[in-house]
């Protein structure tokens, strides 16, 4: 980031400094983005919508344990994994959801040709239910940290130290030399305060919200 690490410098910064700064763009990228860039255990509780697949407001990495109405379903915890529900539950493909594994289980119409009564999973359009509070538990998050998140993590450290207003990246829309009056964009309000480091992070910004336990 072009610091100095001769104390002699006057670009010099302590190690302690840089600590500072790396918290303060963390917490801003954090705040702007909804996301941790880290492996973090959590408890999430969400509702179902009719749907094969559960939505969540993080990055799941691991699924541990899976309720609905406080009724354990999944335990991946135990040595054996216990799976009280039948049916296999995997990590969806953007890994923000779960999403449920039909394909061992048999249609309506293969049940009823052989004279049996269909099981209960297949009287609605989807295996997680409209209005249904899941809970799960899980380590969410991420295993590094995207380049482009570095890159602006590296912006805001800068912003930290700097004694100036870099202009530039602050949403300045209009600047009178006259009177220094400045004129900024709405954006200067809703986002990291960095113009470039939001450009950075905007393939990261989450909006969906659940319930934290």
């Amino acid at each position: 980031m072009g610091f100095a690490s001769d104390s002699s410098d006057p670009g010099y910064k302590s190690y302690s400094d840089l600590i500072k700064a790396e918290k303060y763009a963390r917490k801003q990228i954090e705040g702007y983005t909804g996301q941790y860039f880290y492996l973090y255990d959590d408890v999430y509780v969400v509702y179902g919508y009719e749907s094969d697949t559960l939505p969540l407001p993080a990055k799941i990495n691991s699924l541990q344990k899976l309720f609905v109405k406080d009724i354990l379903l999944i335990d991946n915890l135990s040595s054996p994994a216990v799976n009280n529900w039948g049916l296999a539950v995997n990590i969806s493909e953007t890994k923000f959801g779960l999403r449920v594994d039909r394909s061992s289980t048999l249609d309506n119409a293969v049940y009823i040709a052989n004279g049996m009564v269909p099981p209960s999973i297949h009287d609605y359009s989807g295996i997680f239910q409209s209005g249904i509070p899941y809970k799960v538990q899980a380590r969410f998050g991420w295993d590094s940290v995207p380049e482009n998140v570095e890159q602006a993590a590296a912006e805001l450290m800068k912003d930290y130290f700097s004694k100036d207003t870099m202009w530039r990246n602050k949403y300045v829309k209009n600047i009178s030399t006259f009177d220094w009056d400045f004129e900024y964009t709405g954006d200067a309000y809703t986002g990291t305060g960095n113009a470039y480091a939001d450009n950075l992070l905007a393939d990261y910004v989450l909006t969906a919200k659940a319930e934290i336990i």
